[in-house]
């Protein structure tokens, strides 16, 4: 059955965001696909950690996705923004703009060629007791224009519990 590529990309935003929504609060709800499911924890969590990755449907030989990525970090979030970008000039990737919605949040754009592709990133970085939470979109440089709308919207959706 093809849903189209609305669907699909309906899909991953209307999952990050109905969370815990109608289903009890350890269960990830996809009503536009009629499922949920248990989120994938360990008993005890390892940094780093994909704890959640999301994808749209293949074009072109890649699939625009986002995922989820925790991993300690004891230094500043301007000291990772700086590691960052010096990590992007080594390899040639090209930062778009870098904005700080709050003291704990960083968002970063870039693109740049990487495994002989030229891709198309938005970054949320968010420091939180020695935490850092890096929700990363990531779509091809020539589908950027049609995805980005959607992935962007789903980095952004990401919350904290308490905050």
């Amino acid at each position: 059955m093809n849903c189209g590529l609305g669907g699909l990309l309906g899909l991953s935003l209307i999952s990050a965001m109905t969370v815990g929504a109608a289903e009890p609060p350890n269960r990830l709800s996809f009503p536009v696909a009629g499922f949920s499911i248990q989120p994938l924890e360990p008993k005890t969590p390892q940094t780093p950690q994909m704890a959640l990755t999301m994808s749209l449907p293949i074009q072109d030989g890649f699939a625009g996705n986002v995922n989820v990525l925790i991993q300690s970090y004891t230094n500043s979030l301007d000291q990772y923004i700086r590691l960052s970008e010096a990590q992007f000039k080594t390899a040639g990737i090209s930062l778009l703009k870098t904005t700080r919605p709050s003291d704990s949040v960083a968002v970063l754009e870039y693109f740049g060629k990487l495994q002989n592709r030229v891709l198309h990133w938005y970054a949320r970085a968010e420091l939180v007791n020695q935490k850092l939470y890096l929700v990363t979109a990531t779509a091809s440089e020539d589908r950027w224009k049609e995805e980005s709308a959607l992935l962007k919207a789903c980095v952004d959706s990401f919350q904290l519990p308490g905050k």
